[in-house]
């Protein structure tokens, strides 16, 4: 209950795409971390995964609310904890069905307390989207286009900054 109010007050919303919707309706912004649970699993020493081809949930909130989309990186983010190995997936199925990740995350000492690293944000051109008509769906086509320019905006900003923060090596995957 402590930690709820303090994130309420600190400006945060619950997850869920009615508050979102409502937040957006209300012409405030809000930043959605789209890979979830399933990123969490993906993270890798030699490549950035990030889980997005099939999150187009917030292209649909953006066509409801016309609301743009700035794609949005963080550098050095998958290297403050590391997510040990889960040969067998146990965990990967327990976190998905109970909507919480379970996982052992480790850091700096190889306790849970993350490493010193540089966090480095960095924003991308914004993606202008058409509200559609209200009590409407988003056609299938047309979140594709969004989602698709979305995606290729994202890739694009990682490699404009990639090289600055070291990682010209380090690939982009989008799955």
């Amino acid at each position: 209950p402590v930690c709820r109010q303090v994130v309420t007050w600190m400006g945060s919303i619950p997850a869920d795409r009615e508050s979102a919707l409502d937040t957006l309706k209300h012409n405030h912004s809000i930043s959605v971390a789209g890979g979830g649970i399933a990123e969490c699993f993906e993270c890798r020493v030699d490549k950035e995964v990030i889980v997005i081809k099939e999150r187009k949930g917030v292209v649909r909130l953006a066509m409801k609310t016309g609301a743009s989309l700035i794609p949005t990186y963080i550098f050095g983010n998958t290297q403050a904890l590391t997510m040990r190995a889960d040969p067998w997936g146990y965990l990967q199925s327990l976190s998905r069905e109970l909507h919480f990740t379970f996982g052992i995350f480790t850091g700096r000492w190889g306790t849970p307390v993350a490493r010193r690293v540089p966090l480095v944000s960095v924003l991308g051109k914004p993606i202008r989207v058409t509200k559609i008509q209200p009590d409407t769906e988003p056609k299938e086509k047309n979140v594709h286009i969004v989602h698709g320019a979305f995606m290729k905006e994202l890739a694009a900003l990682y490699l404009r900054h990639s090289k600055q923060y070291g990682w010209e090596e380090k690939e982009l995957v989008m799955k």
